[in-house]
């Protein structure tokens, strides 16, 4: 975000009464160049950081995903453990209820991917 526009925000804030907290703010420079940059609103730096979570999913600066798959990967690993140290436990409709609740939605939660040019 250029500097004005921070600038604009914060504004927005001040008209408003609001008081950002800036302490919570992070940036992230996705360029092929990436030099230092220091961001300050209010005299408050803002992290600059290679990876945040939003929306529950992981974005990183090269915009790959690799470390959101990983730990949905890891959850869902997790998860499927116990379940298979369930098998003789419950009844089959039972585990398969504990799946769709519990496994699927970490495994379609953003998987919509479109093709560059796709409507």
């Amino acid at each position: 975000m250029k500097l004005r526009k921070m600038a604009k925000t914060s504004g927005w804030y001040k008209s408003n009464f609001l008081e950002g907290n800036y302490s919570k703010y992070q940036a992230m420079i996705i360029a092929r160049d990436t030099q230092q940059t220091e961001l300050v609103i209010n005299n408050s730096k803002i992290d600059i950081t290679d990876a945040f979570e939003l929306l529950g999913v992981i974005i990183d600066k090269d915009l790959n995903f690799t470390e959101h798959i990983s730990q949905v990967c890891l959850k869902t690993s997790k998860m499927i453990g116990v379940l298979r140290r369930l098998k003789n436990l419950i009844p089959i409709h039972a585990k398969l209820q504990i799946y769709k609740t519990a496994i699927l939605p970490h495994l379609t939660y953003c998987s919509l991917v479109k093709e560059p040019g796709e409507v």
